[in-house]
């Protein structure tokens, strides 16, 4: 019988390698949140609540949750530089709206240039493959 299709999502996010990824996002989204835009709102009430709930509860739970029960043994280095397609691709995404629209709508965006995100992620590459090698 084939599998279904919700079948097939929770196969794939459910895969260690997928689930690392996810947490490095979360982890790198939650540092950032923490760090740089924390400070630029102040909510109340429920959004509040939810700003909490998002940006300090889950990434703990989440983070937990990898560490105690997501199987880590196929995980490899070289794993990190598929990784770093999505944060790369979302990067371009938002630049080409930025060009297209006359504006960057992602706040981290705005200081970033085409020029810093080449030699940033040729960096990163660089310094992931260095790391594979060790």
């Amino acid at each position: 019988m084939p599998a279904t299709i919700a079948t097939r999502w929770v196969q794939f996010f459910t895969h260690p390698k997928v689930k690392t990824a996810i947490a490095v996002y979360i982890f790198i989204t939650g540092l950032v949140y923490f760090f740089l835009l924390r400070n630029l709102w102040d909510p109340k009430g429920l959004q509040l609540l939810a700003d909490v709930v998002l940006h300090y509860v889950m990434p703990v739970l989440f983070g937990i949750e990898w560490l105690f029960l997501t199987a880590k043994g196929h995980l490899r280095w070289q794993d990190t530089l598929r990784w770093l397609v999505f944060p790369i691709a979302f990067a371009i995404w938002a630049l080409l709206g930025g060009q297209c629209l006359g504006f960057i709508r992602t706040l981290l965006l705005m200081p970033l240039t085409w020029a810093t995100l080449v030699c940033l992620s040729t960096f990163c590459g660089w310094r992931w493959g260095l790391l594979s090698l060790a």
